[in-house]
């Protein structure tokens, strides 16, 4: 037996975090766009079929309407509609395994393919350092999974398998896998096609010669995330808030930088900035003690980082939020943004330098990538929570690399155990969360689904009392809430009821 576990330790270690996970997503309900997706209601304006007995053709109606009406973001909306008709079960279930497969593969990118448990042990505990309010709104809701979260899947198994010198079906995979990589969300795609981007651009300026492969697969991933930012539903989005799309580039980046680095480095943020902001001054040092590059610049990065990661700890709200809000004034606030930017390209560039410098290339792409894909976030009216993902992601896998490459056990342990105390925390708290909402919604789910069957064997129904939930934080904004009255529509659709039955909610 014990030979067994230490031969399969690290497959091990991914059963259990799929245990895990699959607990966790067990507790969570469908939420307002979901019901909506599901049932082809979430557009008002589409006049085809609505409902859980569409057809595939219908489905397909759909997702055409949302292209040329609302946004490219079409192929993973198929693969939500698709699932969600095989229940939430189904879901669920598929979405742990993605998850599961994803930290694999950030551990298999991290260690460089050397089995090392503890490496397996560190991956699994990094989705710890994902707070309440990123997981609420970008992995324990439906149609925020499908579009954060499932395609970094194909696009890290890109990362894992591809070179130009693969076999010719690795070459085809890789070509489909970085299509549906960046033809999925607009900051993916970002981050999919910066790194293929420099990927060949680099080969081109080391090599003095075009590889055709590398030029092969930067023109699918480039088609893909055309067809997603060029659809005609994204003109049409934008049309609907002009007073932003309308304001210079100037001033789109003194409203939006702010909020972006207010939500990377803010409140709800804080476990994985404090990892972020100590990785970034631990290469910072590593490039002075290594002598890469001039000595004065590297303590000019140095010192910057300090900076930064004191005023992280010492502020609830973020250094960057307290540097900006400390006055009133716009003057001194725009003399903030510029700072506050050149602060966090200064956070990076050591890193890049220390892994350019060790010819580990393929991270820079990565690292390069996701902070594009966030800064990509500044040209749009609106950067939630989840938005971040992408970039926290790639940045398991400096982690990773990093925590590898620690001589010193103790601080091994030190951090193994850190990290384990965030990982029980965080399950408990989220399970107990949703766990009390979740019998809530099992209840209502019988009350609509009864109610549903009843009308249909043509009983006169006008109203349903349904409960609330105990604590919305542990869950979305629901139909009673005043700004999001519009949900029982989705809802009605979702189970088949009329219009105008009415929703009475009660504690």
């Amino acid at each position: 037996m014990r030979q067994f576990i230490k031969k399969h330790s690290v497959l091990l270690v991914f059963i259990v975090f799929l245990a895990v996970i699959l607990i966790e997503n067990h507790y969570v309900w469908l939420y307002h766009d979901d019901y909506g997706y599901a049932s082809l209601s979430y557009l008002p304006g589409f006049t085809g079929c609505k409902g859980m007995s569409c057809s595939i053709k219908d489905m397909l109606s759909f997702l055409k309407y949302h292209y040329n009406n609302w946004g490219g973001r079409i192929l993973y909306f198929f693969i939500e509609i698709l699932l969600l008709r095989g229940g939430l079960k189904l879901f669920h279930i598929v979405q742990s395994i993605i998850t599961m497969f994803i930290f694999y593969l950030i551990y298999k990118i991290a260690s460089r393919n050397k089995n090392n448990i503890y490496l397996a042990i560190v991956t699994v505990l990094c989705y710890g350092l994902i707070e309440m309010g990123v997981l609420r709104s970008g992995i324990f809701w439906a149609t925020a999974v499908v579009l954060y979260l499932f395609p970094m899947l194909p696009f890290l198994l890109f990362v894992y398998i591809y070179k130009p010198n693969i076999k010719i079906w690795k070459k085809i995979l890789c070509l489909i896998l970085i299509f549906i990589s960046c033809f999925s969300q607009e900051q993916v795609g970002v981050l999919c096609i910066s790194y293929v981007g420099l990927y060949f651009l680099y080969d081109i300026i080391k090599n003095k010669k075009i590889n055709i492969s590398n030029l092969i697969m930067l023109i699918s991933g480039g088609v893909g995330f055309l067809l997603l930012i060029l659809s005609p539903g994204t003109k049409v989005r934008e049309s609907m808030s002009p007073s932003f799309y309308n304001l210079g580039l100037i001033s789109k980046l003194k409203l939006t930088i702010p909020d972006i680095l207010g939500n990377i480095f803010g409140q709800y943020n804080r476990l994985f900035t404090f990892f972020l902001l100590v990785t970034c001054s631990y290469y910072s040092y590593l490039v002075i003690k290594n002598k890469i590059g001039n000595k004065k610049i590297n303590m000019i990065y140095f010192f910057s980082n300090l900076i930064v990661l004191f005023g992280q700890i010492i502020n609830s709200n973020g250094y960057f939020s307290y540097l900006y809000y400390l006055f009133n004034n716009n003057l001194y606030r725009n003399v903030v943004i510029i700072i506050s930017v050149l602060q966090v390209i200064l956070l990076f560039i050591p890193m890049i330098k220390y892994f350019y410098h060790h010819n580990l290339n393929a991270f820079n792409y990565l690292i390069v990538g996701s902070v594009l894909s966030q800064f990509a976030m500044a040209l749009s009216s609106y950067y939630p929570l989840r938005s971040i993902l992408m970039f926290m992601y790639i940045f398991f896998i400096i982690f990773v690399y990093t925590f590898s490459c620690i001589k010193n056990d103790n601080i091994k342990k030190s951090i193994i155990i850190v990290l384990l105390i965030f990982e029980i925390l965080s399950t408990i708290r989220l399970i107990v969360g949703y766990k009390e909402n979740y019998y809530i919604h099992k209840y209502n789910d019988e009350i609509l689904k009864q109610t549903s069957y009843q009308i249909k064997k043509n009983k006169s129904i006008k109203k349903i009392r349904l409960k609330k939930v105990r604590d919305e934080w542990y869950g979305c904004e629901e139909p009673y809430d005043e700004n999001y009255s519009y949900i029982e529509r989705l809802i009605k659709s979702y189970y088949g009821l009329p219009k105008k039955i009415k929703f009475e909610y009660y504690k």
